[in-house]
């Protein structure tokens, strides 16, 4: 599951998604700055990396290896980092990248566009995207970027649609 990562709240998401819809076993990668205090969300699945240093290597060949097991769910957030909900053009890191290229078969993804409005309401409201991503073969990662970014331009004009 690649997705948008607005706030460390976004694995939550996804843990959500799956209780509902997937029911397979959750991994979310999470910076490792943002894991080590919340050291209990390893317990749900929670992995860390750590950009910059030796260990990001292992951590996507550990991300490859569970993406190996169809009942596993990989929740990923390429951009990298956490950026603003108002974020409308993602750019990917080279993790994903790794670990399309190191997949023995072809993975299945699914975009996912978590988008917070308040509209007229004095709480959020959240909603929750989702589209599988169908072109394999071997995808470019420039391709994949540019087709989530198409995916979540059209997620949030149905978002703006819902609300008229």
């Amino acid at each position: 599951m690649v997705g948008n990562h607005f706030s460390w709240w976004d694995g939550f998401f996804i843990y959500y998604l799956n209780q509902h819809h997937f029911h397979r076993k959750l991994y979310v990668m999470m910076l490792e700055e943002q894991l080590r205090p919340r050291m209990f969300l390893s317990r749900i699945g929670a992995f860390s990396i750590q950009p910059g240093s030796k260990s990001v290597v292992e951590s996507l060949a550990y991300t490859v290896e569970q993406c190996k097991y169809p009942d596993n769910l990989v929740a990923l957030f390429p951009q990298g980092e956490i950026e603003s909900a108002y974020t409308s053009h993602f750019r990917f890191e080279k993790g994903l990248r790794f670990i399309l290229n190191r997949s023995a078969s072809p993975l299945q993804l699914v975009f996912v566009a978590a988008l917070v409005d308040y509209y007229s309401h004095p709480k959020p409201s959240l909603t929750l995207a989702m589209e599988e991503y169908v072109d394999w073969g071997t995808p470019e990662i420039e391709t994949v970027e540019e087709d989530y970014n198409d995916f979540f331009q059209r997620a949030v004009k149905r978002q703006n649609s819902l609300y008229r």
